[in-house]
C-alpha cells in the first residue's frame, strides 16, 4: 500500500470512528483516547490512549503472535509511560499465551473440519 494510501485510510477510518462514537455519546475523552491510540504520546489524553494502544498491542499479539513478536511487545514504550514494569508485562503475556491456547486449538479444529466439507 503506498503511503499516501495509507494516510487517507488511516484519517477516514479515524473521521468513521469519530463519527460513530460520537453517535454514541461516548464523552470527548474517550473518543481521544480511541482515535489518538496510533500516537498515544502526542494525545491531550496520554494514558487514555496509551491503554488503548498497549491493549492492542496485547491483543494482536495473543490472537496473532506470528505478527507480532514478544520482545516487540515487551519492549514497547507505552507500558513504560504506564507504569507496567517488565516483570509484570512477562506475567502479562504468559497469562495471556495460557489463556489463549484453548482459542487457538479450536480456531485450528473450525479451519481443519470445515476444509473437509
Amino acid at each position: 500500500m503506498r503511503r499516501a494510501s495509507l494516510i487517507w485510510w488511516l484519517n477516514s477510518s479515524r473521521r468513521f470512528g469519530r463519527l460513530l462514537m460520537s453517535s454514541w455519546r461516548l464523552p470527548d475523552d474517550v473518543q481521544d483516547a480511541a482515535s489518538d491510540w496510533r500516537e498515544y504520546a502526542k494525545s491531550s489524553h496520554s494514558d487514555l490512549a496509551g491503554t488503548v494502544h498497549a491493549a492492542h498491542l496485547l491483543a494482536t499479539h495473543t490472537m496473532y503472535p506470528q505478527l507480532l513478536d514478544e520482545e516487540l511487545v515487551l519492549e514497547s514504550p507505552v507500558f513504560e509511560q504506564l507504569g507496567v514494569f517488565p516483570d509484570d508485562r512477562r506475567a502479562m503475556l504468559a497469562k495471556a499465551r495460557n489463556k489463549s491456547a484453548p482459542w487457538r486449538a479450536c480456531k485450528c479444529k473450525a479451519r481443519i473440519s470445515t476444509s473437509f466439507a
